[in-house]
């Protein structure tokens, strides 16, 4: 009986540290997911914005890009040495 339960404890703790180590690594990738997506998102929400006041539908010409993303970019004109943001709609 003595070394069941022997067996049965070093077994408990050797999945019980396992488990930890692959809990860690699978946190660390959660959240580097999560990040990304969270950037996304609030890249996504900035363009929504910044359209919304500054539009145009097409990438004008000697611009700058500052954000380029599928659902559209943000570009930066200089026009007699003022600087304003257009965006793509997406």
């Amino acid at each position: 009986m003595k070394k069941i339960m022997v067996g049965f404890a070093v077994g408990f703790f050797l999945a019980a540290i396992l488990a930890i180590l692959c809990m860690k690594l699978v946190m660390v990738d959660k959240y580097k997911f999560g990040h990304v997506n969270g950037m996304l998102d609030g890249q996504i929400q900035v363009l929504r914005f910044l359209h919304k006041h500054f539009g145009v539908r097409y990438p004008p010409e000697g611009c700058k890009e500052a954000l380029i993303m599928k659902p559209g970019g943000i570009y930066v004109i200089e026009d007699k040495g003022v600087l304003t943001i257009r965006t793509t709609e997406y």
